[in-house]
């Protein structure tokens, strides 16, 4: 991210929907799934699925009904204003359609309608999935198709104009893939992830994770989101409550990078489920004395978790650095979704 922190981030390490405002699934087939769980999933039917980072995701399975399944957070953006979004997407092997179908799975809305999307296109007699953008809807669509069975980064950029100038830009993995433009605009109040519009005959698995929302309203130097430069590095920057390292890991070194603010900690707990509470369960606590104070190290290093390491931030905009050493859980999906088959399946239902 050009700037930090950004307006809204959410990563579902809770196993809940965490600061997103609302949720509408009637059906009730939107879910935070835990590693475990998706590490039991048929690869040839769902694809080698494991949350892109941490123990969750967000997972949606569609079949059946036409209703929404999205959560829905306010971010306000003003006009002449760029809104920035940026999430990570799998959609699964077994997503098909008998009939031909647009869907859009993310939207930024105003109070009145929909002012740009991120959109997929399936043809019913190939298969075949295109992902594009518009305004209500997709309209514009990259060249290559959309493969199922992995995960991509999608980014949107909505340039936000009331005179006819405005215009939505589709990035996938970083890279400009479709945009439209001379779309005219009204202030952006609110944000959709999730499923609208589909077909009741579309279905199969879509998995969503590591949401970032920002915008240049406040701050000149805000820009893109970009995708992770690497999913598993040694050094994780931590933005956010998160599990790292699942399983028996070491953390070779964890560093609070303070805010300007004297209220920062930084919890360590051995779970992988996000069970904060037992506070015996605290490996290890940080904390600032004073406001943006110089980076903290943690003096008993290394430190060993055996079910994985929770890092729980807590005050004004902290961060943390944590080198990770050796890990059950760490390094590669393969490696997760293996600890994750033979853990006990954890599942949360649908919140």
């Amino acid at each position: 991210m050009a700037s930090w922190p950004p307006t809204f981030e959410e990563n579902f390490e809770l196993g809940t929907r965490g600061g997103y405002d609302s949720e509408t699934d009637s059906e009730g087939i939107l879910n935070f799934r835990h590693y475990s769980w998706l590490a039991r999933y048929d690869t040839t039917i769902v694809g080698a699925i494991a949350p892109w980072r941490g123990a969750y995701c967000m997972e949606i399975v569609l079949g059946g009904d036409a209703n929404d399944h999205t959560l829905i957070e306010a971010a306000v953006v003003a006009n002449t204003k760029l809104s920035y979004d940026r999430f990570y997407f799998f959609l699964g092997k077994n997503f098909t359609a008998t009939a031909d179908d647009t869907l859009n799975i993310f939207e930024r809305q105003s109070a009145a309608a929909v002012q740009g999307v991120i959109g997929l296109r399936i043809t019913a007699a190939t298969g075949a999935v295109e992902i594009g953008t518009g305004k209500v809807a997709p309209t514009a669509f990259a060249t290559s198709l959309l493969q199922r069975g992995r995960w991509y980064c999608l980014e949107l950029e909505v340039d936000v104009e009331t005179g006819g100038t405005g215009k939505t830009t589709l990035y996938v993995d970083g890279t400009q893939v479709a945009q439209v433009t001379t779309i005219t605009h009204i202030a952006l109040t609110t944000s959709a992830i999730g499923v609208r519009n589909a077909l009741s005959t579309t279905s199969g698995h879509m998995f969503f994770d590591c949401v970032v929302m920002d915008d240049n309203g406040t701050d000149a130097s805000a820009g893109r989101a970009y995708p992770m430069s690497d999913r598993y590095p040694e050094t994780v920057l931590v933005t956010q409550s998160t599990h790292l390292a699942l399983g028996y890991s070491e953390l070779l070194n964890v560093t609070l990078l303070p805010g300007a603010a004297t209220n920062n900690v930084l919890k360590i707990y051995d779970t992988d489920v996000a069970n904060t509470n037992d506070e015996s369960n605290v490996c290890a606590i940080l904390y600032n004395l004073t406001a943006s104070e110089p980076p903290i190290d943690l003096a008993d290093v290394p430190l060993t978790v055996k079910r994985g390491a929770f890092i729980q931030l807590a005050g004004t905009n902290p961060r943390a650095l944590i080198h990770i050493g050796s890990s059950q859980g760490w390094g590669s999906h393969g490696r997760i979704r293996q600890h994750g088959y033979s853990r006990t399946a954890h599942n949360i239902a649908t919140q």
